[in-house]
C-alpha cells in the first residue's frame, strides 16, 4: 500500500471559520487531522478552535481503501471521495454504511 503524509483534503476558509484536513497513511494505518476554527466555532463550543482526528487500524484502513477501489491509488480514492466541507461527514457515514471502524479523538 502506498504511503503518504499531508494530503490535504480540505482547506476552506471565509470570514466565519476556516476549515483543514489532512490524512496521513503510514505503515498501513489511515489518520485524518482535522481542524475548525473562527468565530462559528467559538460561537458552537465555546473556544475558537476545534481539532479532532479520526484514526484507523490497518485492517480497517485496508477494509476502507478495497471498498474505494483504491488499494492501488488510495490519495486519489480519498480525495474523489472524501474532500471538501463535507469529507469528513462524507467518511463517516461511509463507515458506518460499509462497517468500517476508526477510532474518533477530539481536543477542544
Amino acid at each position: 500500500m502506498k504511503e503518504f503524509r499531508d494530503l490535504s483534503l480540505c482547506s476552506f476558509r471565509n470570514e466565519r471559520m476556516a476549515v483543514h484536513v489532512t490524512a496521513d497513511l503510514v505503515n498501513g494505518r489511515l489518520q485524518l487531522s482535522c481542524l475548525d476554527c473562527g468565530p462559528a466555532v467559538e460561537a458552537l463550543i465555546g473556544d475558537d478552535d476545534y481539532e479532532y482526528w479520526y484514526s484507523f487500524s490497518r485492517g480497517e484502513t485496508e477494509k476502507l481503501l478495497r471498498v474505494l477501489n483504491g488499494l492501488d491509488h488510495p490519495e486519489e480514492a480519498l480525495l474523489g471521495r472524501f474532500s471538501g466541507e463535507a469529507g469528513t461527514r462524507k467518511l463517516a457515514a461511509f463507515c458506518k454504511e460499509h462497517g468500517i471502524e476508526y477510532s474518533f479523538f477530539s481536543w477542544v
